[in-house]
């Protein structure tokens, strides 16, 4: 098929700000808008799908973040769910198949559609080799890292099929898809390999990231520079300490937590696996000689208030 002319959100641009600056970014040749509409409480997504107005909404995962103003995961659910009551008059779901998704999909079974690693979604893979899948007789290939962006691929190949695209195209596109900034975006750095995660960060995705990092191929160590993740509410404390846990039973040979909630997390690596704290960003710097040697892999995954980025930076002009 041809290209489209898509306009797109920018960064985070999901709240009550974000959304209507994307929408008037469109004009009478614009032929789709992929909005990203966020929450932090109650009724926001409501309000933004009442702007929107999507004739697909996509609901990826449900997962405990922003626990802080949202209380608990069916907090979360409901929220997220809300989306699904602005679609449009013949418009679709599409939906990870999750049963806190599905029970709160209150439409006809032909106007949405499933995704999920499992047989029982609609589009789901046949097989799996590392980042390469196959879906209905159609072999995926990703340049990415991270398991989770096959069921992010698989999201994306069921809106295409909704678009009436075909599977082999899909699959094509999404070949030559790259990562945004800092969304596990490698970087190579004066003999330092870095995954560059820091955009966000919530319990479920860290506990992924430390998972992919664990397994990649490093000629040095593998240090995990982990940020506060925010948001969390009281359950901080817990979330942080379970993080710290599985770090713990990782093959990451260093971890060095920025910033206070991180406390909890090293706590739990007491005796256990070399480590370091600081209380900032700019706080670690001076010891960034120390810490990075050449040959190492380096891990940054932190909330975006955390600014692990600037570790990026910073190695940066130290090699030039």
């Amino acid at each position: 098929g041809k290209d489209r002319r898509v306009v797109k959100a920018q960064g985070s641009f999901n709240n009550n700000v974000g959304v209507p600056v994307t929408i008037f970014q469109a004009d009478e040749r614009t032929e789709s808008a992929v909005l990203e509409i966020g929450t932090n409480h109650p009724g926001e997504i409501a309000a933004l799908g009442r702007i929107a107005r999507p004739d697909i909404a996509v609901l990826v995962s449900v997962g405990p973040e922003h626990l802080e103003g949202l209380g608990t995961l069916d907090g979360v659910a409901d929220e997220e769910a809300s989306i699904f009551r602005s679609i449009r008059s013949g418009g679709y779901a599409v939906v990870h198949h999750d049963p806190r998704i599905l029970v709160r999909l209150h439409l006809p079974r032909e106007k949405f559609m499933t995704f999920g690693l499992t047989s029982d979604a609609d589009v789901h893979p046949d097989w799996i080799d590392g980042m390469r899948f196959g879906v209905r007789g159609t072999e995926f290939r990703l340049n990415l890292l991270g398991e989770w962006n096959i069921q992010n691929a698989l999201a994306a190949t069921a809106v295409a099929m909704l678009h009436g695209l075909p599977l082999d195209e899909i699959a094509r596109r999404l070949a030559d898809f790259r990562p945004p900034k800092m969304r596990m975006e490698r970087l190579d750095l004066a003999g330092v390999t870095i995954i560059n995660d820091a955009y966000n960060s919530n319990p479920e995705s860290a506990s992924r990231a430390v998972r992919e990092f664990s397994r990649f191929p490093a000629s040095g160590r593998r240090i995990a520079v982990i940020g506060d993740m925010g948001e969390l509410g009281p359950t901080s404390e817990t979330y942080h300490r379970e993080l710290g846990r599985q770090l713990a039973e990782s093959s990451i040979d260093l971890v060095v937590g920025v910033g206070l909630e991180c406390r909890a997390l090293l706590a739990e690596l007491e005796g256990r696996k070399e480590m370091h704290g600081f209380a900032s960003v700019d706080e670690m710097k001076t010891s960034l000689d120390g810490l990075i040697k050449t040959g190492d892999a380096v891990l940054l995954k932190g909330s975006r208030r955390v600014g692990l980025e600037r570790i990026v930076k910073w190695m940066g002009e130290r090699a030039a």
